[in-house]
């Protein structure tokens, strides 16, 4: 079941209703048009926060860039002031995926606990600050933002249900309030789709399916329709599947984006080419046999990131596919280490555990 949740405070049930501390980032100015009188300023984390991504895509893409001069994210540190004080936990339960918002100024988490958080960024200056999206049966595997910024996509294998009372529960009154229709439909041949992956920051109608048979499946979204098929692409079934995402603040060439990157309970990640359907780089070293471990694209596309089943986050060379670092402070990391996340204009990785915490490795700036 999948749910599209909107970020406000309307959406949110008498439980998680909470005034949201200031980001702290200060103010943005709104382009001035010509012959107009100049907009008012709009505060980043304020009430008018869903305004924030279009304005940051606008004049922070201009004042910020990615540093491409930083250390590799193999010598970064941990960053204790990014993380939660007291090493505290995000969540009850596992951390099964994390995102962070194209602003840089949120992050995104869904847990084993049936529910999702939306945090400020950085944890510890905001003190865990945020909104829990709760109305899940069961553990919420899949979480996504969208390309605005302004909407969160979270996915449960609870199969929902719309209970009679609906007061209290986060999807009910979404339901109750929202619309949607359903634009198209792909039934594989497969016993089930493991994951799926598309494009959110750029036009496009490619989408990505890793299925139960072991294979990849690439389906043209405007007619429904496999385009490529990639039989037998790991030994075991395809867990999690990444693509690279535009970014304001770095400038790639158009190729980056014919290139996805694969994994699953084999050992293996494996760099894809979309227009040849080949593989062209294979990354080994870090542990995951059992369960799906997520992994990342650093937005300078010189690096892949990795959790890993031994309590540590790895960190790859996409040109080498040498192992550049194992990331994995004594004490730190009490669980498997589940997701990986890439700030998108400082030189950190946010990683999730199975101990329900968060923490943050970065290089000095």
């Amino acid at each position: 079941m999948l749910l599209v949740a909107k970020e406000s405070k309307q959406s949110l049930n008498s439980s998680s209703q909470r005034q949201i501390k200031s980001s702290g980032y200060g103010f943005v100015q709104p382009k001035v048009k010509l012959g107009q009188a100049k907009p008012a300023p709009v505060k980043v984390g304020g009430p008018s926060a869903s305004k924030v991504p279009q304005l940051l895509a606008q004049q922070l893409s201009g004042q910020r860039q990615y540093p491409l001069d930083a250390a590799a994210p193999g010598q970064w540190q941990l960053q204790a002031e990014q993380s939660l004080a007291g090493g505290q936990a995000v969540h009850n339960g596992g951390i099964l995926r994390l995102a962070i918002a194209g602003d840089g100024c949120r992050l995104l988490t869904a847990a084993a606990d049936k529910t999702a958080r939306c945090l400020w960024l950085p944890l510890a200056r905001h003190s865990g600050a945020g909104t829990t999206f709760v109305g899940h049966g069961g553990p919420v595997s899949a979480a996504s933002w969208s390309h605005s910024g302004e909407l969160l996509l979270t996915a449960s294998a609870d199969r929902y249900k719309l209970p009679e009372a609906t007061a209290e529960d986060d999807i009910s009154h979404l339901k109750a309030s929202g619309s949607y229709s359903l634009a198209g439909s792909y039934a594989s041949s497969c016993q089930a789709i493991t994951d799926v992956a598309a494009a959110n920051s750029f036009l496009s109608t490619l989408l990505l399916l890793a299925c139960s048979n072991r294979s990849i499946q690439l389906v043209d979204a405007a007619t429904m329709q496999v385009a490529c098929s990639i039989p037998d692409a790991h030994a075991r079934p395809v867990q999690r599947l990444v693509q690279p995402s535009a970014s304001p603040f770095v400038s790639h060439p158009r190729e980056i984006h014919e290139l996805f990157a694969s994994s699953a309970p084999d050992g293996v990640i494996k760099l894809w080419d979309v227009r040849s359907g080949s593989c062209v780089r294979s990354f080994t070293g870090h542990k995951n046999s059992q369960m799906p471990i997520g992994l990342a694209f650093s937005p300078c596309m010189r690096y892949l990131a990795t959790g890993s089943e031994d309590k540590a986050a790895y960190v790859y060379d996409l040109r080498s596919c040498s192992m550049l670092g194992r990331l994995r402070p004594p004490g730190h990391h009490a669980e498997v280490v589940t997701d990986v996340a890439f700030h998108p204009w400082r030189p950190e990785l946010m990683v999730g555990c199975m101990d329900g915490r968060v923490h943050c490795y970065g290089d000095v700036y």
